[in-house]
């Protein structure tokens, strides 16, 4: 099991890290994105608790901005954070299993970009699965957000107010192969549930169990490359 750290909410993990490259203009066409706010053109390495580029809805405007990997709650103390939500399993959502605010999972979902995403084949093992999707099209993962006050801003480097995320996650689809049926990984939408993700006033707990029923029908194209993470004995 990974070595605990304080600010995470579970002891392990699926995704290790993930890099996004998007073209400002083919987001505006694939969801129509009317507002544009710090989005990443270049190659980004993305790790738990920093900043990547998301598309939501707020105010009825489709837009993107640069939120934090690791959800805290808006209700969370100001200064008492020790825990944020990289992950939400989706079947724990469907299942009622997940606390999470109902006004967040009806009116702050998300989706997340990613080009390519790492996960290890096993806690504490050297082998890295990475899942690259077809180039020029990044997976379109669900996620969740919230908007976070620190009061104790003036003491620290954070913002005084910033947006926060957590992405959904579901099991390795059973073509990828036996050997990866084990791990989870984001859960990719199609095209037409990423719109449904975003734009649906619809009970979201049945939403989210409609989409994960269909991805089966809707499973992305991906390539999947195991190797050695850096520094192995075996490199």
């Amino acid at each position: 099991m990974r070595k605990q750290d304080k600010n995470i909410w579970h002891n392990s993990w699926a995704v290790e890290s993930y890099s996004i490259k998007v073209n400002s203009q083919d987001l505006k066409s694939r969801f129509d994105v009317r507002r544009v706010d710090g989005i990443l053109d270049n190659s980004e390495k993305v790790r738990p608790f920093e900043s990547a580029p998301v598309v939501f809805k707020q105010g009825g405007i489709q837009q993107t901005a640069t939120f934090k990997w690791g959800m805290i709650p808006f209700s969370k103390a100001s200064g008492s954070v020790t825990r944020r939500t990289l992950e939400i399993p989706a079947e724990s959502l469907i299942e009622k299993r997940f606390n999470i605010s109902f006004r967040v999972f009806q009116q702050r979902r998300c989706v997340c970009l990613i080009d390519k995403f790492t996960v290890r084949m096993f806690p504490n093992s050297d082998e890295l699965v990475t899942v690259t999707s077809n180039p020029g099209e990044p997976f379109a993962v669900a996620g969740v957000w919230d908007c976070w006050s620190n009061a104790m801003s003036v003491y620290t480097r954070e913002p005084e107010n910033f947006r926060t995320f957590a992405m959904l996650t579901v099991p390795f689809p059973p073509e990828a192969g036996m050997e990866f049926t084990h791990l989870r990984m984001p859960f990719v939408l199609s095209r037409d549930a990423a719109t449904e993700w975003l734009n649906s006033r619809l009970d979201p707990y049945g939403l989210v169990r409609e989409i994960f029923n269909q991805r089966a029908d809707d499973a992305p194209e991906m390539t999947i490359k195991v190797s050695q993470s850096p520094g192995s004995e075996l490199n």
